[in-house]
């Protein structure tokens, strides 16, 4: 599998979610990044945190998904941390996500940098 980044590509599908003003609040967990690749053409996204580099990704993802986009994190993000051994209530996860804000791409390198790495294993 080869990943590739395609921030501005994600920009596109989510143009209707992106939000130019904002209040520049962030949950405890601070800003997360989104990008989008392909495994057997099915989009895919994969999530980071800036602050924890901590990662989740979603599988599948249609534009019909997009109205969701918030529940399906949460839910994905709360399946990754009882996974990993992070055991954790829902509503504890969903409190500290707070609401998701979609922005502009802003293209942090330490992130992208990072999640190359990481696809390269």
């Amino acid at each position: 599998m080869s990943l590739y980044e395609h921030s501005k590509k994600l920009e596109k599908l989510a143009k209707r979610l992106i939000q130019i003003d904002s209040n520049g609040e962030c949950g405890i967990l601070g800003k997360w990044n989104a990008n989008v690749f392909y495994v057997d053409r099915k989009k895919c996204w994969i999530i980071s945190n800036a602050k924890t580099q901590y990662l989740v990704i979603l599988t599948d993802i249609k534009s019909a998904d997009l109205k969701n986009i918030e529940e399906i994190f949460k839910n994905a993000f709360y399946g990754q941390l009882v996974y990993d051994g992070i055991i954790t209530g829902f509503e504890n996860v969903s409190v500290k996500i707070g609401g998701l804000d979609f922005l502009p791409t802003y293209n942090d390198k330490k992130l992208t940098v990072f999640k190359i790495i990481i696809s390269a294993n």
